[in-house]
């Protein structure tokens, strides 16, 4: 009988930047060992989910450019480097502070149908994730990850007036699946867990 290789799962905490920068570092160090690409299940929160989502987008257009039989650990530490690269890409940035920079967008901040929640989510899809969404479908021309019978999910991010800080307001469980070609354009080959 095969020896039965154990599941793997990680879960991605909260903290903002530092926490991210130190999930990104666990990444590495998977990918290196030749693990990450056996990871079925990423629980994210916070600043977890920032950079989950980005893992994320970038495991599945791997997944979608690359056959299983053709995907190396060479490929997840490349994977890594890419996702390491446009985090501190987005990171220094200072979107707390550039949610503000924009007259245009301050106005529209005014209505209540746009709050800096909006905004703030905004500039995530820009700076974070519009590089390795591609050019897949958008909904009402924002960034949605579409999940099989699931709603599609939108990063939503919230200013906290306390803390002086944004943080997102929820967690995300995404379960990854080993499929060989997905068959349609979003969110195949990842289902909600």
């Amino acid at each position: 009988m095969a020896a039965v290789e154990p599941k793997l799962g990680l879960a991605l905490s909260g903290g903002g930047h530092r926490a991210a920068f130190f999930h990104i570092g666990v990444f590495a160090k998977l990918a290196e060992l030749g693990l990450l690409r056996r990871v079925e299940v990423i629980s994210t929160v916070s600043g977890g989910s920032i950079v989950g989502a980005l893992y994320y987008l970038h495991v599945k257009n791997l997944l979608e450019d690359k056959s299983d039989e053709a995907i190396a650990d060479a490929d997840y530490i490349e994977l890594v480097r890419q996702v390491e690269r446009e985090y501190r890409e987005g990171a220094a940035t200072n979107i707390r502070g550039s949610a503000w920079a924009n007259p245009v967008a301050n106005f529209h901040m005014a209505k209540p149908t746009y709050s800096r929640t909006d905004r703030a989510g905004e500039l995530y899809e820009r700076r974070f994730y519009a590089r390795a969404w591609r050019n897949r479908p958008k909904r009402g021309g924002r960034i949605a990850m579409l999940l099989p019978g699931v709603d599609p999910i939108s990063f939503v991010v919230e200013f906290l007036p306390l803390l002086g800080l944004y943080a997102v307001s929820y967690a995300v469980v995404v379960t990854v699946e080993r499929r060989a070609r997905p068959s349609t354009a979003a969110g195949t080959g990842f289902s909600a867990g």
